[in-house]
């Protein structure tokens, strides 16, 4: 194995212990697991000098202990690119929002929840749940256990044609389809679109941008949904937008309009690219 030869007569547990051993060892897992991570955590494209950093803390962290997960973890998240971008260029910096983060975001956002329950056949408690199948194909090819193949979702070097001739990647960007984000995340918003087991929704609550909207404080409005869902990384031309919008639409009632509002947000593409 990698010009190793295995002892023999060992048992097979030990074959496999000395064969991961060895294959801890290599130059390559650093770099290797690095990416991969900083894929999912920070940036579809990171710099080769960012994956590098993360690299070193790999193969030492700082005790001569190599493979330390924490090390690497906190490398990633700390590094400069990380907190600053890629030498100031967001043009290829940031990661494309996977479906399911799309919702459980929205969820957590707007305190989705429900606690009614009732007796099942077995006089066990059933509570609400979200059936994938039923949203198409923005999210059910993306439902918890249920990739299409051993290597997850997608694969770290995919991307578009476009994205693709320019040297990057963004492998999420392979199950999305557009028809269908819009009509799953207008439906999240609007109806929470649980599959309504027993009747139970697990609702969004909006009442606080209601609130917000009904007093006229609609600049204090879209920036708490800037914060609250952008990470404050609207940029002015979505934020005129928006406001265009609402003055178009002043007769719609206040919790349509708000929902409206949060509708808009996150089927931009300034929302789906997280950074």
């Amino acid at each position: 194995v990698l010009g190793v030869d295995i002892p023999a007569g060992q048992t097979t547990q030990e074959d496999l212990d000395f064969v991961l051993d060895h294959l801890f060892q290599h130059p390559n897992v650093g770099p290797f697991i690095g990416r991969r991570l900083i894929q999912r955590l920070v940036t579809s494209n990171p710099s080769p000098t960012y994956i590098a950093r993360v690299t070193a803390a790999f193969n030492d962290n700082g005790s001569g202990v190599r493979g330390d997960m924490k090390a690497v973890i906190k490398a990633i998240l700390l590094d400069p690119e990380a907190l600053s971008g890629r030498q100031g260029d967001v043009s290829s910096f940031g990661k494309v929002r996977e479906p399911l983060l799309f919702i459980t975001h929205l969820w957590r956002a707007f305190h989705a929840a429900n606690g009614a329950h009732k007796r099942g056949w077995n006089d066990e408690y059933e509570y609400r749940c979200f059936n994938f199948q039923y949203v198409r194909s923005f999210l059910q090819q993306n439902a918890p256990l249920e990739s299409l193949t051993v290597f997850n979702w997608f694969t770290p070097d995919d991307g578009p044609s476009e994205l693709a001739d320019a040297g990057l990647v963004a492998p999420e960007m392979t199950i999305m389809g557009i028809d269908g984000l819009h009509h799953v995340m207008m439906s999240l918003v609007h109806q929470s679109y649980t599959y309504e087991v027993h009747d139970m929704t697990a609702s969004l609550d909006v009442s606080r941008e209601r609130d917000l909207l009904e007093a006229g404080n609609l600049h204090q409005l879209l920036e708490r949904l800037n914060v609250l869902l952008m990470a404050g990384s609207m940029s002015s031309e979505m934020r005129q937008l928006l406001l265009v919008y609402v003055n178009d639409h002043s007769s719609t009632p206040p919790e349509t309009l708000v929902r409206n509002l949060i509708s808009l947000v996150v089927v931009s593409a300034e929302y789906a690219v997280q950074r």
